[in-house]
């Protein structure tokens, strides 16, 4: 039978944390987390356990649990913009069979950010667009500040801003950057995109920078040009222009593949590992030569019962 590979937005299994952006890619520097979590040794520590459920808790180190109801709150906002993102995660969310949840609290002003764990921390104040991958947001150098910013979202036209929240959110549960799939074609003008956007080197390779062929650190779909998961680049940034393979309209709404990786991340199936497993997941990450900031993160997830 053939393989199955998921998804137009790249699902991370061990992904980094998104640096901030919107869907044109413009760098809100204030959010970054070390390429440290985005490491071979960590996939080589999955693939050397004999017991598949310690195997399957490492693989899956930065995604949630499926069926797990996630906390999300405001550390500030108007109630237009909070409707805004209500509003937009029940469009994505509700009735589509994914098995996770996220929690607002009780409208019109729903829950405030209150510094007791909850996993996506929503701040309007705090520049424009961007999110942490998965379980990132609970790294111990995060974790009491935002972790999703939307600033300026209810400028936005309807339509954008929608589409703005869900791209965010969708980082938030596991998924990365479809332009930069192991099977993407996008070819990028480097030179003209640092100099247009006042980047470094290192903003770049978040942002862009095609990531690994790695089955255990990922799994990702023939590239989707429809992918919500994507930066809509002007032509004049693309080799090849309007001619590249990487060239679309922009997409407002998650693809048919964007959500297939939604359904794989959070089946309705959630396969059973035992507590002593996970436990034994992290001792073996705890005692591995990964680097430090994954083994805080390990920590940080252990004391949490995740």
């Amino acid at each position: 039978m053939k393989r199955q590979f998921l998804v137009a937005a790249l699902l991370a299994l061990f992904a980094t944390a998104a640096l901030g952006h919107d869907l044109g890619g413009l760098a809100d520097k204030s959010i970054t987390l070390s390429r440290d979590l985005n490491i071979s040794a960590l996939t080589k520590l999955a693939n050397q356990q004999q017991d598949a459920g310690v195997r399957y808790v490492i693989s899956r180190l930065l995604l949630w649990t499926p069926g797990q109801r996630l906390r999300a709150c405001f550390f500030d906002g108007t109630r237009e913009e909070k409707n805004i993102v209500v509003s937009a995660i029940g469009k994505l969310l509700d009735g589509n069979g994914i098995n996770i949840g996220i929690e607002f609290g009780t409208g019109p002003d729903f829950q405030t950010c209150s510094g007791v764990g909850e996993e996506l921390r929503v701040s309007f104040s705090n520049g424009c667009c961007s999110g942490f991958i998965g379980r990132t947001s609970l790294a111990p150098d995060v974790k009491n500040g935002p972790s999703i910013k939307l600033q300026g979202i209810s400028h936005y036209s309807p339509e954008i801003a929608q589409q703005t929240v869900m791209h965010e959110f969708m980082h938030g549960l596991g998924l990365n950057h479809e332009h930069q799939s192991p099977s993407s074609p996008c070819k990028f003008k480097k030179d003209e995109i640092l100099a247009a956007y006042g980047w470094k080197d290192k903003d770049y390779e978040i942002n862009l920078k095609q990531l690994e062929q790695s089955s255990r650190s990922y799994i990702w779909s023939s590239y989707d040009p429809t992918s919500i998961m994507k930066y809509y680049f002007d032509s004049s940034y693309l080799v090849d222009g309007e001619n590249s393979k990487c060239f679309s309209k922009d997409n407002l709404l998650p693809s048919k593949r964007d959500y297939q990786g939604l359904l794989l991340a959070y089946p309705q199936k959630n396969a059973q590992v035992s507590a002593q497993q996970t436990r034994a997941a992290f001792n073996i990450i705890a005692a591995s030569g990964v680097p430090e900031q994954v083994k805080a993160l390990a920590r940080e997830l252990r004391k949490v019962g995740q």
